[in-house]
């Protein structure tokens, strides 16, 4: 690598340099207060390499010294970067502008979810739980409710009304992409994430996305046939409270009550029966793979990579299997057609695949990110230190 970097010149590119959307905003943030003169960020697209860029600064030096430059009057720039596509703050970085930006274009902002899959709003003052839950609010396609995370196989804070922490796993594990609550029967169209204290800079934690259309198409056609064809079979014991392994059915479905469980269940029309143990599992048949409702895209949108045995520490595996039959794995799941064990190959060419199509970027204080659920899935990176985002769904 050292070699290939030492060989660039000043006419190379800023992103055969390597600089993506994010690192290139930030840089024209850093040029503007060095030279204390607001620049657009779409400068370092039209000026796109160290030479290009550094005339144009040099000719706009010239002009500043001889004439004043207005500032621009909207208070929002629409930086297209790809994905996720950034909405920055220019003039008025307040929570209101934000707000009264969203109702003002919240049907452009939703045809470009449906174009992009992924919004970021940065350099707002989005700044506590209340904040961001208005500003969820505000996005949320208007026909839908926000969830509660009932049937949600992660750990989970509930911070206020429906807000969240994410997921709550240790911070050296990795979180694989997946599409949230692909399992579920009512799966969320949208999922929203808010940095209260993002992660110091070089300590990861970062929000991978990827493109749920190109994962399709890349997996291997005879896996992606047999997963389309057969289906999956979820299959998940909750202990009951403090009495076993993984995520009790009282935290699964926020009730110590079976019968409002019970409830639930026949109202999704989920499989389920209570254990001897005062457990409960549940057994559910979903899709594998998935259309976009609004596109009519092909997706790869399912959890079995997570609910698989694979998934787990090796040692962790042979301890669990050389005590459980499959069916009483804390999760598993299997083919639907006859319950047959999904091999362990091909949910690896699955990670693999997850694995190469991820995008990473660094969270900053008070980012807002909104996901099409369906056509972007996510992942967390491993950090060190602190790290506290929220989420909500509808």
């Amino acid at each position: 690598m050292g070699n290939s970097t030492s060989m660039f010149s000043v006419t190379t590119p800023f992103d055969q340099l390597g600089v993506d959307s994010l690192q290139a905003i930030t840089l024209v943030d850093v040029l503007s207060r060095q030279l204390e003169n607001e620049l657009p960020v779409d400068i370092i697209y039209k000026y796109s390499t160290i030479e290009t860029l550094s005339h144009e600064l040099q000719e706009r030096a010239k002009l500043a010294n001889s004439t004043s430059i207005a500032s621009p009057g909207n208070y929002i720039l629409d930086i297209c970067t790809g994905m996720p596509k950034v909405y920055h703050s220019v003039n008025d970085r307040s929570l209101s502008a934000l707000l009264q930006f969203i109702t003002h274009k919240k049907s452009q902002l939703l045809n470009e979810l449906t174009e992009y899959g992924a919004l970021l709003f940065r350099h707002f003052d989005v700044i506590t739980a209340n904040h961001f839950a208005q500003v969820a609010q505000a996005l949320a396609i208007t026909h839908k409710s926000f969830l509660d995370y009932k049937d949600g196989i992660s750990k989970r804070t509930h911070v206020m009304s429906n807000v969240f922490t994410s997921t709550e796993y240790p911070k050296h594990v990795e979180m694989a992409l997946h599409n949230e609550m692909s399992y579920a029967t009512e799966m969320p169209s949208q999922i929203f994430f808010f940095a209260e204290i993002p992660p110091a800079p070089g300590c990861g934690g970062e929000t991978p996305i990827g493109d749920s259309r190109e994962i399709y198409r890349s997996i291997d056609r005879k896996i992606r046939n047999a997963f389309a064809n057969r289906k999956i079979l979820y299959v998940h014991n909750m202990p009951n409270l403090g009495q076993g392994l993984g995520k009790s059915w009282q935290d699964t479905y926020r009730t110590e009550s079976r019968k409002e469980v019970e409830e639930f269940l026949c109202s999704r029309h989920i499989e389920f029966s209570w254990q001897p143990d005062g457990s409960l599992r549940t057994i559910r048949s979903m899709e594998a793979v998935k259309r976009h409702p609004l596109t009519g895209d092909w997706l790869w949108c399912n959890h079995a990579h997570l609910f698989h045995p694979s998934d787990l520490q090796p040692e962790l595996r042979r301890t669990l299997e050389s005590r459980l039959t499959p069916v009483n794995m804390p999760k598993n799941c299997f083919f639907a057609d006859n319950g047959e064990v999904i091999p362990d190959n091909y949910l690896t060419h699955v990670r693999h695949v997850l694995q190469a199509h991820q995008t990473k970027w660094s969270w900053e204080r008070g980012d807002v990110l909104l996901l099409d659920n369906y056509r972007v899935a996510h992942g967390r990176a491993a950090f060190s230190g602190e790290r506290r985002i929220l989420v909500a769904m509808c």
